[in-house]
């Protein structure tokens, strides 16, 4: 990935202003920057109609550039004005730039956290990133005869005055890059999931790699979680784009043709979970040193959830139509490594950790076809990957794809608390329903919050800038006003929002839950659950601690709409607040009528899911046959 192959291709964007616009501030003191988000705020009330991409272009690319840092993406002036003044810390993030620029470490996730028009505002805005899209549908077009371009980014017509998703076949694939919930893994028969879900995953994170790196965001290392590894080894050069999509795609048509798989995050050190694991099954993946990914056939990972469950361990399925990397994949090994035998594979250009040993890809390895077929069924070792890149001094590590799940990955471990790095997404979670550009454009500001040097003349390439001289006058004169004060970086913490305790009861025991279940020595009420280290896995855990200790019923859903404690805490007061005695009076006399009938309750069925079974059908089935499909629940989990 040289630098002609980037700047050749740097026509960056469609000539207009982006419909997101990063606002960068900085200042020598804390006073002083207080005092320049102020000053700038005021501008935006006294001017509302003042041009927002002229400021921020004027901010951004012709200011001098301070230690103490901040910045905020907005959509206008109005946005920029309410946002600056509330300093709300899910838009607002501030730190103190390292003096000695930080390394930057791509990491690259697998199949999993996929979404509905992933990376399309990206795709709508930037020429650049749409031209490195366009070239991998292209060339999957010739390997699979299929458009993903219309799979991916279906055009939107207005109907009605409301945006309407046009009604095709496509529709299907679509609704595949979600997989479903943790029920929906068998229905993968004729809709081939993988085999379009993983080039479409490859060529948004390559894509999204590439404009990072014309922005002067460049990889001193990278780390690739399954399907990533491809990602890093192509951005590395070990193969050209062309060979990489063959592979990605030659793989994902032979993993379709195999029987339906299904895997099972499980809370175990690898060590606890090999005992318990029969010879149809296999370890996938180690994440953690405490959660481990089980692959293999539908019946038999669903027998061991049944056992798990009976333990009391909280295991979910991931959202896989397959078992990846389990002996499941052996037949595929001989047809596999005929593909690869065609492909040209050369030494890595930048370092990046094999997933297979666990520790940095060697260039005897990563050029033998060999190493490439057992890629397929080795388990991916991103735990041991994790641990080495977490050595590795001032750096920071940006996850470049969907989703936060390698983010929350590398936060859980234990290195993580012991080291100086940060580590960032750059696109949303699913459920997160955040625009894909701001989120990106958010990325690159943290990364610049740090250190990391971003180059504003490729940022803005191709781009209608105007320089507002106002800025400069309105800006001028706080560092003066404000010099003393000055922080010491090294007393920093590592989130990007400022400390604040809890100031009540409900505040102050999630914040305790946090710290007890993330393993961390402090926690604001404007932290955020999935910054600090929280994943899915640990909230359904952390809301059932909660649960007890609040005495309310709470759904996941509840951390996604209020990640932060504050936001928590005030959906918690708003919602149960005035229903809680009634709740508790109401729990208290239906125990009592429970022992008064001393019988038991079976449930067979909640909002259309079966235990034990895909459908009502295998459920029935499993009754004749005399499989066991009930979990028992305690006394406590009745209750909630």
């Amino acid at each position: 990935m040289d630098d002609a192959s980037l700047k050749d291709e740097r026509t960056n964007s469609s000539g207009k202003p982006r419909q997101w616009q990063l606002l960068a501030l900085s200042a020598k003191t804390p006073l002083a920057l207080e005092a320049v988000t102020n000053s700038l705020s005021g501008y935006f009330a006294r001017e509302p109609e003042v041009d927002l991409s002229a400021v921020a272009y004027t901010l951004n690319a012709e200011r001098d550039c301070h230690t103490h840092r901040r910045i905020a993406v907005c959509t206008d002036i109005k946005d920029a004005h309410a946002t600056l003044v509330s300093r709300d810390s899910a838009r607002v993030f501030s730190d103190i730039g390292e003096v000695d620029e930080p390394s930057v470490v791509f990491m690259f996730p697998g199949v999993g956290d996929q979404y509905e028009h992933m990376t399309q505002e990206l795709y709508e805005d930037d020429l650049s990133f749409r031209a490195d899209m366009d070239r991998c549908f292209r060339l999957l077009k010739d390997y699979t005869a299929l458009d993903f371009r219309e799979l991916l980014y279906p055009e939107r017509k207005l109907s009605g005055g409301e945006e309407q998703v046009r009604d095709t076949e496509d529709q299907t694939f679509r609704k595949l890059l979600t997989c479903g919930t943790s029920e929906d893994h068998q229905n993968s028969g004729k809709l081939n999931q993988t085999q379009l879900i993983m080039p479409a995953l490859f060529a948004v994170e390559y894509s999204l790699a590439r404009l990072l790196m014309r922005w002067g965001i460049r990889p001193k290392a990278m780390i690739g979680f399954s399907l990533g590894e491809y990602v890093a080894a192509c951005i590395a050069g070990v193969f050209s784009l062309e060979d990489a999509l063959l592979m990605v795609a030659s793989e994902g048509r032979m993993i379709q043709e195999v029987g339906a798989g299904a895997m099972l995050a499980v809370p175990l050190s690898e060590d606890e979970l090999k005992p318990l694991l029969p010879s149809r099954l296999s370890i996938s993946a180690v994440n953690t040193p405490t959660v481990c990914v089980v692959s293999g056939s539908i019946e038999a990972v669903r027998k061991l959830e049944l056992q798990l469950v009976a333990r009391d361990v909280a295991c979910r399925f991931v959202r896989a139509t397959h078992a990846f990397h389990s002996n499941m994949m052996k037949p595929l090994m001989g047809p596999f490594r005929e593909v690869v035998k065609t492909v040209q594979l050369n030494p890595p250009q930048i370092p990046f950790l094999s997933s297979v040993t666990g520790t940095w890809a060697k260039a005897e390895e990563v050029t033998d076809p060999d190493y490439w077929t057992l890629h397929l069924c080795q388990a991916v070792k991103f735990e041991q990957g994790i641990r080495e890149l977490l050595q590795g001094g001032n750096q920071i590590l940006l996850e470049v794809g969907p989703g936060q799940t390698l983010n929350s990955y590398a936060k859980q471990h234990p290195e993580y608390s012991r080291s100086k790095q940060k580590i960032f997404p750059s696109l949303p979670y699913a459920q997160q329903q955040q625009s894909d550009l701001a989120f990106v454009l958010s990325a690159v500001g943290r990364l610049w919050l740090t250190g990391v040097n971003v180059d504003w003349s490729a940022f803005y390439l191709g781009r209608v800038t105007a320089f507002d001289p106002v800025i400069q006058v309105v800006l001028s004169g706080c560092d003066q006003e404000h010099e003393q004060g000055t922080d010491n970086p090294a007393e920093k913490r590592k989130l990007q929002t400022s400390y604040v305790p809890a100031s009540n009861d409900v505040e102050r025991k999630i914040a305790a839950v946090w710290q007890r279940m993330l393993k961390v020595t402090q926690v604001g009420i404007n932290d955020n659950f999935f910054d600090i280290g929280g994943n899915s896995l640990i909230g359904v855990k952390m809301l059932d601690e909660l649960q007890r200790e609040l005495q309310i019923p709470l759904a996941t859903v509840a951390l996604f709409e209020a990640p932060t404690v504050s936001a928590l805490a005030k959906y918690i007061n708003q919602k149960y607040t005035t229903v809680q005695p009634r709740v508790r009076k109401e729990q208290k006399r239906a125990r009592g009528q429970l022992a008064k009938n001393s019988s038991d309750i079976a449930i067979i069925a909640m909002n259309g899911r079966f235990p034990g079974a895909a459908n009502v059908e295998e459920f029935w089935k499993n009754l004749v046959d005399g499989v066991e499909s009930v979990s028992f629940f305690s006394d406590r989990k009745s209750v909630v």
